[in-house]
């Protein structure tokens, strides 16, 4: 069972990663601090949930 929930985390990790490079334009998300990722992830988040409640309004 470990191995699964390894992989998971493994997979979700990698997709994070993709959403940072693909929207925040960081190169390399590897090369931060875990705290430095889990803010620019947050960061990430907040801006999404902003664009979403533009275009709803704008609808």
């Amino acid at each position: 069972m470990l191995q699964k929930n390894d992989f998971v985390l493994k997979t979700a990790i990698r997709i994070y990663n993709a959403l940072l490079t693909y929207y925040m334009h960081i190169p390399n998300p590897d090369s931060l601090s875990d705290e430095d990722w889990a803010e620019r992830l947050q960061d990430l988040e907040f801006i999404r949930q902003q664009e979403k409640k533009a275009s709803e309004e704008n609808s």
